[in-house]
């Protein structure tokens, strides 16, 4: 526990730095929250990053694609490997790294070498692979043998963009420039699974809410218990059986930081309209709802 929050310490840091605003969380898909002007970055801390979930990734997941926001994986190792600086690894989808690589990516500073199933792979731009190897009249099989690398490995290098990382070296060695990429750790493809365990409670608010046009998704690693995606807004929501007030204010605060509403759903038909400021609306009332507008004005009056 002490060296997660040396990790969390160190990012806040590097946060700070680059002019970040922070909100932190426990026990939760995420632990930290930062924004600034040019994003909005959502990143979870742990010393061993193979004790993370697959559920906690694709909640993670989630609410990053929900958010418009950057997901990562920050830690020191894995089960059998010390995280290198300047590699990217994965984890369940999620672009994992030590803290000086993150800290670095902050700065700009993107790492080169991937990180797959193990074994080290950099990105090369294939079209300038093309280039100089036309330029200076080399077949496949004659670069081949300039990097003790076989015709094919060439061609499927050339081809897809991905090479090991010794051989990235020595074509940048023999050619005398780089041609690998770095790897833009904020711009990470995040797929999502599709929940397949919700209760009925929670099928009938995700079906009651897509009846007017709306997308809602179901998490249960993060801060909050569902996130219904509007046009203009986002609107982040619980249940409101077993809300507190501790929570209702981390809702609160997360929903300003966010720029996005917030609202508690319950099963009951006669229930107060609001909970410490966060606006309570019924099941039957979202059956009653025929327009995003309609659903939206609703949360407006009574927030």
């Amino acid at each position: 526990m002490q060296a997660q929050r040396a990790i969390v310490a160190e990012l806040l840091t590097a946060f700070k730095d680059n002019e970040y605003e922070v909100m932190q969380f426990d026990r939760s898909c995420f632990d930290i929250c930062a924004k600034n002007i040019k994003r909005t970055v959502l990143l979870k801390v742990l010393v061993n990053i193979d004790s993370f979930t697959e559920n906690q990734a694709n909640d993670l997941a989630k609410m990053a694609n929900a958010m418009d926001a950057s997901a990562a994986l920050v830690g020191l190792h894995g089960r059998n490997f010390i995280m290198k600086d300047n590699f990217v690894y994965e984890r369940y989808n999620i672009p994992s790294m030590n803290p000086q690589t993150f800290s670095m990516a902050l700065d700009n500073f993107f790492p080169a070498v991937f990180s797959k199933k193990g074994k080290p792979v950099v990105r090369v731009n294939s079209d300038e692979l093309n280039r100089l190897r036309q330029e200076n009249k080399l077949s496949y099989k004659d670069l081949g043998e300039k990097v003790n690398a076989s015709k094919k490995t060439m061609y499927v290098i050339e081809k897809s963009g991905i090479a090991s990382e010794e051989i990235s070296n020595k074509l940048e060695s023999f050619f005398d420039t780089i041609i690998s990429n770095t790897i833009d750790i904020f711009d990470w493809n995040l797929p999502t699974e599709k929940r397949d365990d919700l209760t009925q409670y929670e099928q009938s608010f995700v079906d009651k809410t897509h009846n007017f046009g709306l997308e809602s998704i179901i998490l249960r690693n993060a801060p909050v218990n569902m996130i219904t995606i509007s046009k203009n807004k986002m609107v982040m929501g619980d249940w409101d059986k077993s809300i507190s007030k501790q929570k209702a204010q981390m809702m609160k605060d997360l929903a300003e930081f966010c720029s996005s509403y917030n609202m508690l759903i319950t099963d009951k038909q006669d229930q107060t309209k609001y909970f410490e400021d966060i606006p309570i609306v019924s099941l039957l009332e979202l059956s009653e709802i025929k327009t995003e507008r309609q659903f939206i004005k609703m949360i407006i009056k009574r927030g």
